[in-house]
């Protein structure tokens, strides 16, 4: 097999939200191209790890296990604001803007950067 027929390599995605004033993070879903090029939105998951001080600019960070998306696109991510009691939708270059965080992830950030 050459290496130019080798099988695309898929990604988990581990999204982050950095609390800001008026903001406050608790769920998120992505939505994107899975391994089988279909169109998908992940259920909604928490973002239960938290880092920081628990001060208003506290980052949560969470995934949905098992759920894989291409690299080469843009993700749609959809975060819940509890403060605003609404959700917000960001896009990002899951190849680009989205660093690998371990060998089956990749992590996007929203409203801040590494």
């Amino acid at each position: 097999m050459h290496a130019s027929a080798a099988a695309e390599r898929n990604y988990q995605a581990w999204i982050c939200a950095k609390d800001s004033r008026g903001k406050n993070f608790s769920h998120a879903n992505v939505a994107g191209y899975n391994q089988h090029g279909r169109w998908v939105r992940t259920p909604t998951f928490a973002l239960s790890a938290d880092y920081g001080d628990g001060s208003a600019y506290t980052i949560h960070c969470g995934q949905k296990n098992a759920w894989w998306f291409k690299p080469n696109q843009r993700l749609q991510i959809n975060i819940y604001n509890t403060r605003g009691d609404r959700w917000e939708r960001h896009y990002r270059n899951f190849k680009t803007q989205c660093p690998l965080v371990d060998r089956s992830t990749r992590g996007c950030n929203i409203y801040f950067s590494r």
